[in-house]
């Protein structure tokens, strides 16, 4: 074989290997990528389960608001009732989907992430954060509040 006849097989031979390895890699990427997204899946659905029962609003920022009578309950279908005024002749309740977006972390007993629902005209997004019996939403609309808007509720059922 002559010498430039050696020289093209190499050359041609040394594209054919590099396209195939940098198909590995992006192949690796997707898997990845792939991975990330079934693993916030996974914990979004397990925020779904932990989120299941009805729970009673007990305080909003520094102010106890275990009197207000307000419940919010999720569902199996990811669904929610909000309940307000419960035990008083201004009752009145509102069912809604909820969205969970794709941001969802586990860290020991805490899952943290976003949800979005009407819980009142001006708060629908949420910055959730369920550990165990206890329930803590942060508004997150882009607003500015003077006061703290976070609410936090315990599991009654």
């Amino acid at each position: 074989m002559n010498m430039k006849l050696e020289k093209f097989v190499f050359a041609l031979f040394a594209v054919a290997f590099l396209s195939c390895s940098s198909d590995d890699l992006s192949d690796k990427e997707d898997l990845q990528i792939v991975d990330e997204i079934t693993k916030t899946n996974t914990i979004a659905d397990e925020v779904a389960k932990a989120l299941i029962g009805k729970w009673q609003l007990v305080r909003e920022g520094d102010k106890d608001f275990s009197t207000s009578g307000i419940y919010i309950e999720f569902d199996a279908e990811k669904n929610v009732i909000c309940e307000y005024g419960v035990g008083t002749e201004n009752y009145h309740k509102v069912s809604n989907n909820v969205i969970f977006e794709d941001d969802w972390t586990s860290t020991e007993n805490k899952l943290t992430g976003h949800i979005d629902f009407p819980l009142s005209i001006e708060e629908t997004r949420f910055l959730c954060s369920v550990e165990g019996e206890q329930l803590v939403l942060l508004p997150d609309c882009g607003m500015y509040y003077v006061m703290d808007p976070t609410k936090y509720f315990v599991k009654v059922k």
